[in-house]
């Protein structure tokens, strides 16, 4: 319907082939354009594990992003013949889990690590609904290609803040990144996440971890229905 408005109004870009990319930025290239903007994100770093023991080195937080497990290995002293597995030490793959853009540091850990059961998210947008007061049961999506998951939302601390606790551990939910809320096909609406919470387990992470995964992330993504 889109398109045969833009074809009715002659509008050049009418039949342009959808893009879910950053088709915005020249050749695209995003360190291009973080380097201009932002050149100390690609300022060199520590790559640091889960207890704060330093790894190796990164070569800008901006070409990280949380889940990433390809590419670790040569930035951990790993020989290109194991970089495919993952950056792996002491037996076990690595993934980035926390950018800590004010130490410019990297943090890595096992896959567990990346598990969320809440989080705190702000700036909220609601569509469906006035306002929010008391708990209520919806499902919610934190990517575009995700699938939907029960979970509570409830009011938060603050005007405009929200906690959204999962029926089930959500994959590398990260700050900046939307999480979107619907009842049913309708959505109810969303906000941007600010603070991400680990499942309580026995070796659960230590608090700086639950800090630098709070921090400015680089990247995030947008939320489609």
């Amino acid at each position: 319907q889109v398109r045969n408005l833009a074809r009715q109004f002659g509008l050049p870009v009418a039949d342009k082939p959808d893009s879910q990319v950053i088709c915005f930025v020249p050749r695209g290239s995003y360190a291009d354009v973080v380097a201009r903007f932002h050149p100390e994100a690609l300022q060199p770093g520590p790559i640091l594990d889960t207890a704060g023991r330093v790894l190796g080195q990164h070569h800008g937080i901006a070409r990280y992003t949380i889940g990433q497990r390809r590419g670790l290995g040569p930035a951990l002293g790993r020989d290109s013949a194991r970089e495919s597995s993952g950056g792996r030490a002491d037996g076990q793959p690595k993934f980035v889990v926390a950018i800590d853009a004010q130490r410019n540091a990297v943090i890595v850990g096992e896959e567990r690590d990346l598990l969320c059961d809440e989080l705190t998210a702000s700036e909220v947008n609601w569509i469906a609904i006035e306002s929010l007061d008391a708990p209520r049961g919806v499902t919610a999506r934190v990517r575009h290609a995700s699938r939907d998951v029960a979970a509570t939302v409830c009011p938060g601390g603050s005007v405009g803040e929200i906690t959204v606790q999962f029926a089930e551990p959500q994959r590398a939910p990260s700050p900046g990144q939307a999480v979107t809320l619907y009842d049913g096909d309708r959505v109810l609406g969303g906000g941007t996440i600010t603070q991400i919470k680990t499942p309580a387990r026995p070796c659960a992470s230590p608090p700086h971890l639950k800090e630098t995964r709070s921090s400015v992330s680089l990247h995030s993504g947008g939320q489609t229905r």
